[in-house]
């Protein structure tokens, strides 16, 4: 299977414990043990210990059993994203968890590191009868589907402060290592898109406004008699190629739209599929213009965003843009066409 879950890499030495998942798939053919290899203070001040996972590995300071560290990774869905959409999306999940989990006596803190490694952490700090202890978390990001997980757990006090120093220069070293071991994946290009009230003009209040003004220059097709059914059809199917556009684009659009982005592009091919739809469906003369001008329009105007860069994905723009135009120009080429056949036959 994908996932093989070998949770918990917990070392229980009366210092606290860490979950994490390790998984095959798409970690496959990622060696943990080489991206903790580098961390001298690991192997030469640290002891390995046994984990509850055996895809783990675990590390206790011999002279102190309250100074820990374990590592682990862990597969995850991989979504085609930005590096700004993700460290976004990654500083409001931390947020809400920050949020969550604070409480009196308890202090939280978060750091992200936007760049190759990405990486963050999440730590808390409490105070006990030895000290404060500090309990921490480390994500790396090493491709779209494989994060290294590292967890420590130290006690702060005076005696201990140049271990501890050691072993955030030992975590720190397996994060530098990652992009040694794996080549990261690569993020979706940022894009400085339009936003808010100027995204809405330029990407659906423009194209709205040149359908309306075609509908009206085209009214005299209103005399031409009810559209055929090739006309619905073809609507029909682009509405079709459409939503299931949409449905491509729903990864890149979810954390977009948290921040305005692409609200337009979404309300235009909202706005062209019920149109499509709605012409199809009712197939008279003015659903079926009102229907095939905007798609045309629509089109138009995902292929300008294309083009400038500033469709949700490359790929998915351009057949986007000449599904809308097809179905448009089908819808006003096949109005009048009644019947497709061979003609009849005449009587003698």
């Amino acid at each position: 299977m994908k996932n093989v879950i070998a949770a918990l890499a917990a070392m229980v030495l009366g210092l606290g414990s860490m979950a994490a998942e390790a998984a095959q798939g798409s970690c496959s053919g990622i060696q943990l043990q080489k991206l903790v290899s580098n961390a001298s203070f690991l192997s030469d001040k640290m002891v390995r210990v046994a984990s509850p996972s055996p895809d783990a590995i675990a590390f206790v300071h011999p002279d102190d059993s309250r100074l820990s560290v374990a590592f682990a990774l862990q597969s995850v869905p991989a979504e085609a994203i930005s590096r700004a959409d993700f460290v976004k999306d990654l500083e409001r999940r931390l947020d809400r968890e920050v949020a969550a989990r604070t409480k009196p006596g308890l202090e939280l803190q978060r750091g992200i590191f936007p760049y190759d490694p990405v990486s963050w952490t999440l730590s808390s700090r409490q105070q006990s009868n030895d000290g404060v202890r500090v309990q921490g978390n480390m994500t790396v990001r090493l491709t779209a589907g494989c994060h290294l997980l590292a967890s420590w757990e130290v006690i702060e006090i005076p005696v201990l402060m140049s271990r501890i120093a050691g072993i955030t220069s030992a975590l720190d070293a397996v994060r530098l290592r990652a992009p040694t071991v794996v080549a990261a994946s690569e993020f979706l290009p940022d894009r400085r898109v339009p936003q808010g009230m100027q995204a809405l003009v330029y990407g659906l209040l423009g194209p709205t406004a040149a359908a309306l003004a075609l509908v009206f220059g085209l009214s005299g097709w209103l005399n031409r008699g009810r559209p055929s059914v090739i006309s619905r059809v073809s609507l029909a199917a682009g509405a079709l190629v459409g939503l299931y556009g949409l449905m491509v684009e729903a990864p890149v659009l979810k954390p977009a739209l948290q921040d305005l982005r692409y609200l337009d592009h979404v309300l235009l091919a909202v706005a062209a599929i019920l149109a499509m739809t709605v012409g199809a469906i009712l197939g008279s003369q003015r659903s079926v213009l009102i229907a095939s001008t905007f798609a045309i329009c629509a089109g138009l105007s995902i292929a300008v965003s294309a083009a400038l860069g500033w469709a949700p994905i490359d790929t998915v723009a351009p057949t986007l843009a000449l599904a809308y135009i097809g179905a448009g120009v089908a819808g006003f080429g096949t109005w009048s066409i009644r019947h497709i056949g061979m003609p009849k036959a005449r009587a003698r």
